[in-house]
């Protein structure tokens, strides 16, 4: 019997000291610091309908007025339509001993209007944006088949660097500032005989530029002279 007592007082001081204790059993590693890996992995990428979505950063110059964004655009300001699209793997790199590739979507726009820039009505134009479905920058802007567009548009001189194939790629100025929507109302009527007082649509809704009509007219005709 006084065994019996003495075991239910050792089984009974064991359920004590348990109750005493923190219950961790269902979260395991709850207070170990997340790894710089996780960390990263966190940070830049998303799950979304059970596929990673990786991003990528990239500083892009702000410009304070329409006009600061015309002289960024050294290749082209052009009226376009989108035609089509493609994944390629670009050098970034102007070093040819060393390289720096990473994967872009190109979008190929046949040119309607001109504003600034060597070329003509009827040209096709490739414009590279880094990233691809899945794999994008944040500033990614992704361009719809057929959709008529303004487009500020710089990159390298293609004929200074000659030896570099991925040169002759347009890149977007600043894809918040840098790209505009037609009015539906302006039909296919030329820019240039547009009402001056017309807003167009940025896509990107947090860009703080207003591109006009007029402003559009004033461009083309300081690149006539």
């Amino acid at each position: 019997m006084k065994k019996t007592i003495s075991f239910m007082l050792i089984v009974a001081l064991l359920f004590a000291l348990a109750s005493c204790m923190p219950n961790n059993a269902n979260n395991v590693g709850d207070n170990i610091p997340p790894s710089t890996e996780d960390i990263m992995q966190t940070q830049d990428s998303k799950r979304r309908n059970n596929e990673t979505r990786v991003f990528m950063r990239a500083n892009w110059p702000g410009y304070a007025s329409i006009d600061a964004l015309a002289s960024a655009a050294t290749r082209y300001i052009v009226k376009v339509r989108v035609i089509d699209e493609r994944e390629e793997l670009i050098n970034h790199s102007l070093e040819l001993s060393m390289p720096s590739y990473s994967i872009n979507t190109i979008h190929r726009l046949k040119v309607l209007e001109v504003f600034q820039g060597n070329t003509q009505t009827g040209d096709i134009i490739e414009v590279a944006q880094m990233g691809k479905q899945g794999f994008t920058s944040h500033d990614f802007v992704p361009l719809i088949v057929d959709d008529v567009l303004i487009m500020f548009l710089g990159g390298v001189n293609p004929e200074e660097y000659k030896d570099f194939p991925d040169a002759k790629f347009a890149v977007i100025t600043n894809p918040t500032q840098g790209i505009y929507r037609i009015p539906s109302t302006s039909g296919g009527v030329s820019i240039l005989a547009q009402n001056d007082d017309i807003v167009l649509e940025s896509v990107n809704p947090d860009n703080n530029l207003v591109l006009t009509m007029g402003d559009l007219s004033r461009i083309a005709q300081a690149n006539q002279r």
